[in-house]
Parts: C-alpha cells; sequence; structure tokens
C-alpha cells in the first residue's frame, strides 16, 4: 500500500469515527430534551397525584369542621403556634428555594414567594432528573428497561430517603411513619412511569 493510500484509508477511518461520534451526541441530545419535557409532564403528575393522595376530602371538611367549631381564645392560640412553627412544615422543595435565598441573597422568602420558589425547585429538579434518564437511556438502553419505575426507586431511596435528610430538609427515616415512606415511593412510581411514557412519546416526534 502506497503512503498516499494509506493517507486516505486512516483519514476515512477517523471520518467515519467523527460521524459516528456525532450522530451518537444528536441521538443522546434528542433524548435529553425529550427526558427534560417528559420530567416537566411527570412532575405535573406527580402533584396532581400528591395532592389526591395526602389530603382526602373527607379529612378536609373534618378540619375546617374543628376550626370553626375551636373556641375563639385557643383558635387565636393555635393560629399563632401554627405561624410559629410553618417554616417546619414546609416540604423540602420550598426549604432549598429558603436556603439558596438565605445564602445567597441573604433574603428570607416570604409566604407568597415560598409559594412560587417551591414549585420552582419541583420543576426544576424533576425536569433536570428526567433529562438525564433520557440521554442515560440513549447510552445505555437498559437504563429504559422497567418502564421507569427502577429509575425512580433509585431516585425515592438517594434523594428522599438519604439525601434530602442528610441536608437538614426533613426528619431523619427512622422518625418518619411507615405509611409516608410507602406514600412517598408511590409518589415517585407515578414520576418514573409518567417520565418514561412522556420520553418515549416525545423521543418519537424529536
Amino acid at each position: 500500500m502506497s503512503v498516499s493510500q494509506a493517507i486516505k484509508s486512516t483519514s476515512c477511518q477517523v471520518q467515519k469515527k467523527v460521524d459516528a461520534f456525532t450522530a451518537g451526541a444528536a441521538r443522546v441530545g434528542r433524548g435529553t430534551a425529550a427526558g427534560f419535557l417528559g420530567g416537566l409532564i411527570a412532575s405535573w403528575m406527580m402533584n396532581q397525584y400528591q395532592a389526591i393522595e395526602s389530603k382526602p376530602v373527607n379529612l378536609r371538611r373534618e378540619e375546617e369542621r374543628l376550626a370553626y367549631a375551636r373556641p375563639k381564645g385557643r383558635q387565636k392560640k393555635s393560629e399563632h403556634a401554627e405561624q410559629n412553627s410553618k417554616s417546619d412544615g414546609d416540604d423540602a422543595t420550598v426549604k432549598v428555594a429558603e436556603q439558596v435565598s438565605r445564602k445567597l441573597f441573604d433574603h428570607p422568602l416570604s409566604p407568597a414567594e415560598k409559594k412560587i420558589a417551591g414549585p420552582t425547585v419541583h420543576y426544576g429538579y424533576g425536569a433536570l432528573v428526567g433529562a438525564l434518564y433520557g440521554g442515560l437511556s440513549e447510552l445505555i438502553p437498559s437504563v429504559g428497561m422497567g418502564i421507569g419505575i427502577p429509575y425512580a426507586t433509585l431516585l425515592w431511596l438517594f434523594g428522599s430517603e438519604t439525601a434530602v435528610p442528610a441536608l437538614g430538609l426533613a426528619k431523619p427515616p427512622a422518625k418518619v411513619p411507615a405509611r409516608k415512606h410507602a406514600s412517598a415511593l408511590a409518589t415517585h412510581f407515578v414520576y418514573g412511569l409518567i417520565l418514561d411514557i412522556s420520553r418515549r412519546i416525545l423521543r418519537r416526534v424529536l
């Protein structure tokens, strides 16, 4: 083989590798975009499930009846105690937003700001881990097996059960009733299932 032929052969091999890398990067990019959008959809569905599962209508009506029947003096005292403990009752997304606001801007969030900041963190996180799922599914097809349930289980285990308590954003797992652990896991299952379905549909379009 002449020198010119060797150079041409090497050039062709390099070009094939470049083309393969470009095609793979484009595929992963489309998968990541599909996962990002799917994560937003799954986060919304997750919220709907939580709203239904965590506060049945009958319980809400009973709370309203008890609040109406409570003596005025006790009601004022209870409202004062509730106001003082509101920050403890905030969910993890609101607490994350509160910490970021305090540390970066030295600004505690008002109740109105919390209503915006909490969902922002929730949807941002949901979209981020959705994008990760979409990208990994393109690189490692086995990640997409199990219609998103294994991935959701890992998010629950390393997120809700490990990272969130470790950061002081929730009680230690040992101090949380088993019912709440099961509820959180079921909520993550909803997220994982909707994420996978949405990603697959969007991936056909993108």
